[in-house]
């Protein structure tokens, strides 16, 4: 199944090498996990990678993995598993199912790939397409496959509760060139109001990864980020509370960055969030500026 050659020729090496520089390391094509109609095993389809050290890996059938559901929750990892030898012919590579969430690339040994990631519940139920996250090119060069950026206010907005005394200005622009986005002032004169609303999020295949606002929240203001998806399944993002202090509109600061537990968004149906709730609770005579909430998949 690996691709070997001949390890006697110094150019043929150095083809191999600037091989997998150029193309870069990991899946190149197929290599699908999906659930199995046979119970204890998910099917693979076949596929074309290249490990870090430059191998090309091909499997030219579609077949199963042994995978018997757990009756305790864990996280698992389908990956390729290579060791270069100096051998004519080259040495084969396994598929495997490891136990624990294992790196894209040279894990567990340096000529590894991952493939998928299984997400189990535990239950011993039987592996559904939501449980499987494949592994994405943007995993295997380490940094984020897409970013979906929302500018406050985002374009599709509904509402569903505004505080009695905010005052919301949807839009502002001052001195400072990031100085745009949403502004709500709590005009009570004491007392915590809210406004909360939806946001509908673009379809995405694959799962959230994370998610981060920015903007200045007042002293004792909050707030609250929750993804939702068709089934009514959600994910709370963990409340941001304001600082005392001067707010300055345009000196927009980081207000959370949340890493999602896989496990949490691994029950989302369709595995990407369909609409964010966001809540922000203003403090009596204070101010709250969203500027941008990102969603990063």
């Amino acid at each position: 199944m690996a691709q070997g050659f001949n390890f006697g020729d110094p150019l043929v090496q150095r083809l191999f090498n600037l091989q997998a520089r150029a193309v870069g390391a990991g899946v190149r094509s197929g290599f699908i996990i999906s659930p199995s109609a046979s119970p204890g095993y998910v099917d693979l389809s076949p596929g074309i990678a290249i490990t870090p050290e430059g191998i090309v890996v091909e499997r030219t059938a579609a077949s199963e993995l042994v995978f018997v559901p757990p009756a305790i929750a864990g996280t698992y990892t389908v990956c390729i598993v290579h060791s270069n030898t100096a051998e004519v012919g080259g040495s084969q590579a396994t598929i495997e199912i490891r136990s624990g969430k294992l790196a894209a690339l040279a894990d567990p040994t340096p000529g590894s790939v991952a493939i998928a990631y299984i997400y189990h519940p535990g239950s011993s139920v039987p592996v559904t397409a939501n449980m499987i996250e494949q592994v994405s090119d943007a995993e295997f060069a380490g940094f984020a496959a897409e970013t979906l950026k929302l500018f406050m206010p985002p374009a599709q907005m509904w509402d569903l509760v505004d505080g009695a005394d905010i005052v919301a200005a949807n839009t502002q622009l001052g001195a400072s060139p990031n100085a745009i986005g949403m502004i709500l002032f709590n005009s009570a004169g004491a007392g915590s109001q809210s406004r909360s609303f939806k946001v509908r999020v673009p379809d995405n295949a694959r799962r959230p990864k994370a998610i981060r606002a920015w903007g200045m929240l007042g002293g004792a203001c909050t707030l609250d980020i929750t993804l939702i998806d068709e089934t009514g399944t959600s994910v709370v993002v963990p409340t941001a509370v304001g600082a005392l202090g001067p707010f300055l509109v345009g000196g927009a600061t980081e207000l959370l960055s949340y890493e999602f537990d896989p496990a949490d968004v691994a029950a989302m149906s369709g595995s990407a969030g369909k609409v964010m709730t966001v809540t922000v609770n203003v403090a009596a005579g204070n101010n709250c500026w969203l500027q941008q909430i990102n969603i990063e998949y």
